[in-house]
């Protein structure tokens, strides 16, 4: 019996290259004032800088703790829905100011809205995910939806309520800082041409 050696490799290319694909579109083909809820949630130099500096896509789609990312929460979809009627990610859009903010949720299942986020080292709260679904509550009109973080050593389920109106995701959007977390300077892949590096 002959085995497949390089079906891992083979895989993970297509993976990657789906990524690639999905990265590049959201960032050279979208309007100039169309924003993603991922987008609000960090770094505002980060995606100016890879919009005007023709980034290396991979440094972005094909990390390898975005695709171990998009591997866990295909996984807790693909369970849900064997156990429970589940609506897949549906994309939505609000004008907000001269602003479109588009986001989308992992998963719902009845009326709950759900985010699945995979994290290295535990499965503590992270700020930038629950600001993240505080935004979509805002967007899909919600008062509240989880929030599953999976990690290595364990996972956790957290409720997230709403926290922002229209004006408040304005007012995010106008001042929101370069860096917006302490953090985000040690993992951003274009901080050599950032002076805002901290």
């Amino acid at each position: 019996m002959e085995i497949n050696v390089g079906l891992l490799e083979d895989l993970m290319e297509k993976v990657k290259g789906g990524a690639r694909l999905e990265t590049l579109e959201r960032m050279e083909k979208r309007p100039n004032n169309l924003l993603y809820v991922t987008d609000l949630v960090g770094c505002k130099k980060r995606w100016e800088l890879y919009k005007l500096g023709g980034i290396v896509v991979d440094d972005v789609a094909v990390v390898p703790t975005v695709l171990i990312g998009k591997f866990v929460g295909d996984g807790v979809a693909k369970m849900l829905g064997e156990h429970y009627v589940v609506e897949s990610e549906s994309s939505k859009e609000k004008k907000i100011g001269n602003w479109v903010v588009r986001g989308r949720y992992d998963c719902k299942v009845g009326n709950d809205l759900i985010e699945v986020k995979f994290s290295g080292w535990d499965v503590g709260l992270k700020e930038h995910h629950k600001m993240q679904c505080e935004i979509y509550c805002n967007l899909y009109g919600v008062e509240k939806m989880l929030l599953w973080v999976f990690s290595p050593k364990g996972y956790k389920e957290y409720v997230v309520n709403a926290k922002y109106d229209d004006s408040d995701i304005l007012g995010l959007i106008e001042n929101r800082g370069s860096p917006m977390w302490k953090w985000e300077c040690k993992y951003c892949k274009v901080r050599e041409a950032c002076k805002n590096e901290v």
